[in-house]
């Protein structure tokens, strides 16, 4: 009882500070602390058949050590999922009020870095992939422009895979050699101008509807990932 206690008042403390803090301050102290909260107490599911958030039965001692991926990803999948759901007391609620808080910051965090137009392109790019990886379709989405976004993001990725960075293939090296110059130039124009259409249609989707459709892991991945490349972290 007196761990939970303690748990909770930690927290209160921690959504306190948050508020005193700018958006990106705001979302790397969140983040921090939610990879703490994962890695001592989740991974964080919900209670068979309902949508009752909950913490793993047995915390680990082991906090100070960062969370994989995945732990991070079921815990945040959870709290999405329980969201709407009315809780009840406890230190589990108290969790998804930290990741709410921190999701609330991480659009805050995508809003900024793309208003700000200073990623590098590719950066930029592989991120609204990243996104859309995460892309969730509602209910009501018309069949045709489900098939629109996929073809985007199918579009995208095959772009992104052809640009120089990533054309180590010993086949792609032969045939790019047996290419003129303006040849080369030429198909690398078309490449980033497909890459900088499909990122950016994709973006404008996602960003209109107020990244309400992107799972919550993705969109704090690639937050981090923009908020580390444009430095803002300093």
């Amino acid at each position: 009882m007196q761990q939970a206690e303690n748990s909770t008042d930690t927290t209160a403390y921690i959504v306190t500070k948050s508020f005193s803090l700018d958006p990106v301050s705001r979302f790397i102290h969140l983040f921090t602390y939610a990879k703490t909260v994962i890695q001592q107490y989740g991974p964080h599911t919900t209670l068979p058949g309902t949508n009752i958030f909950v913490r793993s039965g047995k915390p680990r001692p082991d906090a100070h050590e960062l969370p994989p991926p995945k732990l991070v990803a079921t815990s945040l999948a959870a709290a999405q999922d329980a969201l709407p759901t009315t809780q009840p007391a406890g230190p589990a609620k108290a969790d998804l009020q930290v990741f709410k808080l921190l999701w609330d910051a991480t659009t805050d965090v995508l809003d900024i870095a793309v208003d700000a137009r200073e990623l590098s392109q590719e950066t930029f790019e592989w991120g609204v992939f990243g996104l859309a990886a995460g892309y969730i379709f509602m209910r009501s989405e018309l069949p045709v422009d489900r098939q629109y976004f996929l073809s985007l993001k199918g579009r995208l990725h095959t772009a992104l895979m052809m640009l120089p960075s990533l054309s180590n293939s010993q086949q792609r090296d032969r045939e790019n050699r047996a290419k003129s110059p303006t040849q080369r130039l030429h198909g690398l124009v078309k490449t980033r101008r497909e890459t900088h259409v499909c990122a950016t249609l994709l973006m404008k989707k996602m960003k209109d509807e107020l990244w309400d459709n992107v799972r919550w892991y993705h969109g704090i991945a690639v937050a981090e990932r923009w908020v580390y490349g444009l430095g803002l972290d300093e």
